[in-house]
């Protein structure tokens, strides 16, 4: 299968590793308009042809499919240019700002039965399929209360605000679990004199009344990718930038409050009870992703490939919901699905 690549950034230069790779993949061509990364995608594969002009890779009809990495106030034009020209499209998150044209091009790649697939790289790491699971099988008991963290120092982004790039990934994860929020309150500012916002929190309830929070920022000088999930029986803790022990299962004992006697039966009693850390395979999401839009190019869309149109739609919302909140500042919104 022959591939054209737009966009040689942060991303864009890992799948071109990726689909150079891979033996059943042929990238025929890298598209950037900016002539440094131009000048690196031929330096790292002089013998790829690349251009300027994504037109050129978009109308040629050698190509079957694209993989867009480009920021996210051109997507809509170049996904829309590209599915009429008949390609199936990879496209990175978010798929647009706007939520009317993220349904406009789902639906016109339904209709011309041509594969759009966005990069919600989390929803292919094995992780957090593996604590879907937990969840479903009700392992730590009925859900309270789940906590992203979703911080670092960079990089910073001038198509989409911190929400726009950070919180997309955690609601990807949420809604993939079946958390369907009810409504939402944010607030965002922005620290380094930037027009988008680059600390950002998120209160928000899902159904059931299980009480979420999202705390993201490009500006901490430590790097926390953390999700922690407290049910009534004990927590599940998905800690991504851990170099090992990624995921932890904690259960209370039956006598956890009988033990506090004093401070030191105290201390000892915070880590009563047993510390599950599941040995699971780990894949490259993001090799998992690009192998997953091949799949469907070849044997056509499945469920998990509608589901994901789902959550792209309902994340589309969320989005609007969340800067509707922060506008006003920090008003509850109710969330429409």
């Amino acid at each position: 299968m022959i591939l054209g690549l737009i966009g040689y950034g942060y991303w864009g230069k890992h799948y071109a590793r990726l689909i150079h790779q891979n033996k059943n993949l042929e990238l025929f061509c890298i598209a950037d308009r900016d002539k440094n990364a131009l000048k690196r995608a031929t330096q790292e594969y002089p013998s790829i042809n690349n251009t300027e002009d994504e037109h050129s890779i978009i109308e040629n009809k050698d190509i079957d499919a694209i993989v867009v990495c480009t920021p996210v106030n051109t997507h809509f034009s170049i996904v829309k240019k590209a599915l009429l020209n008949g390609k199936h499209v990879l496209c990175e998150k978010i798929l647009s700002n706007h939520k009317e044209e993220v349904i406009e091009l789902i639906d016109l790649s339904n209709t011309m039965n041509l594969i759009l697939d966005i990069d919600y790289t989390f929803l292919h790491n094995n992780i957090v399929k593996e604590v879907n699971n937990y969840i479903s099988q009700k392992a730590i008991g009925d859900v309270i209360s789940i906590s992203f963290k979703r911080m670092g120092y960079g990089p910073i982004r001038k198509d989409v605000d911190v929400l726009g790039d950070l919180i997309a990934h955690d609601l990807s994860m949420l809604l993939f679990w079946g958390f369907n929020l009810k409504w939402v309150q944010a607030v965002k500012c922005s620290v380094n004199n930037n027009e988008k916002a680059d600390i950002a929190t998120v209160i928000a309830l899902s159904e059931g009344n299980i009480l979420i929070t999202f705390n993201v920022s490009w500006f901490h000088p430590l790097k926390q990718r953390t999700v922690e999930i407290v049910g009534k029986n004990g927590m599940i803790i998905f800690d991504d930038v851990a170099i090992h022990e990624k995921l932890k299962i904690i259960n209370i004992k039956d006598n956890y409050h009988e033990m506090v006697n004093d401070f030191g039966s105290f201390q000892y009693s915070i880590k009563s009870g047993d510390i599950t850390i599941p040995n699971i395979k780990y894949h490259e999401p993001l090799s998992e992703q690009l192998d997953y839009f091949i799949q469907v190019i070849k044997n056509g869309a499945d469920n998990f490939y509608y589901r994901k149109q789902n959550i792209t739609i309902a994340i589309s919302n969320l989005l609007s919901a969340i800067e509707a909140s922060s506008e006003q500042n920090g008003i509850r919104v109710n969330f429409q699905k």
